[in-house]
């Protein structure tokens, strides 16, 4: 009898524990589940948009044509930002258009709003919208890209970005934007950003690159000189523009080479630099290139340098023909020997030689060295601030990376 006791005893205690702990494990999921704002504030409290930008980073805006006028996504840093993903055809996003307005009125110095249109259809009719209703804020045709990185599926769609470039709200109804606006404006911008800044997903990354340890001594620090033979880029007209007729074994002629005023230190001030270590050589390295000025093309314009250094033993007369045939609309540089330079360390140079594709081993040239780059192509991603951020980074997630660094405040 006594051991029954004991049994059941042990059971009822068991029993308890056990029913304390679904308690509290059922406490934890809603508390994890539960967003900053009610989910009777959404259109859908679980859409992907909520789901995959709340608490992130937002993304820079693309657009074709503006009403009124423009803003750039990075001159909005230090306030509340609204984006309204609408289209003239919504019944439900016309009626919170006068909720737009009144909003605008109510916040004229801490509030930048935009009504980003489907790139689908009806912006034709936009502008005769924008007078009948008065719209008081800047409206924009979406590229496309926007509406597709932010995920949206529906409209209208609200997504609220904080001060400091995060959204806090996404897919929230037209009825409880005001509200949302109201919280943030009342925040201030948080500490300044650390001189290293928000760490990129790794995922962006080759594999093994976060390991190289000269890129991750660079992390953080100046970027360093670019040291140019000879640059190429196009004319206003399309047509190849290149500098002095260099070759890059002559140190004095490459000494004569113009540096393209754009890429002169005190026009890259406040600049998100993109760098590409390419070698034109090596077949495969043209469908980066191709890439790389796709991104360019959609990021024109909104604040970021970016340029190509090609290997220093590159045939440079044949780059230029490829270059002006795909139309390549960023400026490039031909790096420069290592002998061409002046006190370069003998034994520095020497640890940069590495084998490429089976290739002889090689130099590196005078730039590449200073970025820690022994092979190509490799992309690198300075900050506004002057600072390196990245080194071999994918190119498919250059975008993530840019759109991140124009998120981030300004100091």
């Amino acid at each position: 009898m006594t051991l029954f006791r004991r049994l059941h005893a042990a059971v009822r205690d068991f029993s308890l524990w056990l029913l304390l702990a679904l308690v509290a494990w059922s406490l934890m999921a809603v508390a994890s589940s539960a967003g900053e704002f009610p989910d009777d504030w959404y259109f859908s409290p679980e859409s992907g948009v909520r789901v995959k930008w709340e608490g992130k980073s937002a993304a820079a805006w693309t657009t074709k044509e503006w009403i009124g006028d423009s803003v750039d996504y990075s001159d909005c840093r230090g306030k509340v930002v609204v984006i309204d993903f609408w289209a003239t055809w919504c019944g439900p996003c016309v009626a919170a258009i006068p909720k737009n307005i009144d909003l605008v009125n109510e916040y004229p110095d801490d509030l930048v709003f935009l009504g980003l249109h489907s790139a689908t259809s009806g912006w034709d009719k936009a502008a005769s919208m924008v007078s009948a209703k008065q719209i008081n804020y800047p409206v924009a045709l979406d590229a496309g890209e926007t509406a597709k990185l932010y995920a949206i599926t529906a409209f209208p769609t609200y997504i609220v970005v904080d001060r400091d470039g995060i959204v806090r709200a996404a897919g929230i109804t037209p009825k409880h934007v005001g509200e949302v606006v109201k919280k943030l404006i009342g925040e201030k911008s948080s500490s300044p950003t650390p001189s290293k800044g928000i760490a990129f997903n790794k995922g962006w990354f080759h594999q093994g690159a976060q390991q190289m340890r000269p890129w991750a001594e660079n992390l953080g620090k100046a970027a360093g000189e670019i040291s140019a033979a000879n640059w190429w880029m196009l004319n206003n007209e399309g047509e190849q523009q290149a500098g002095a007729d260099a070759t890059s074994s002559d140190a004095e002629n490459a000494k004569r080479v113009d540096m393209p005023i754009e890429f002169q230190e005190e026009e890259l001030n406040g600049k998100i630099r993109v760098i590409h270590f390419t070698r034109p050589a090596i077949s495969f390295t043209q469908r980066y290139l191709e890439s790389l000025n796709e991104i360019a093309k959609k990021y024109e314009g909104q604040g970021i340098s970016f340029l190509v250094v090609c290997d220093h033993e590159t045939d440079w007369d044949t780059f230029g023909k490829k270059a002006s045939e795909m139309q390549l609309v960023v400026t490039a540089m031909l790096d420069r020997q290592p002998e061409a330079a002046e006190n370069e360390n003998t034994e520095a140079q020497d640890n940069t030689k590495v084998s490429v594709n089976g290739d002889q081993p090689r130099e590196s040239g005078v730039t590449a060295m200073k970025y820690g780059v022994r092979a190509a192509p490799v992309t690198v991603v300075v900050d506004r601030k002057g600072l390196v951020r990245g080194t071999g980074l994918k190119i498919e997630n250059l975008e993530d990376v840019m759109n991140q660094l124009l998120a981030e405040p300004i100091q």
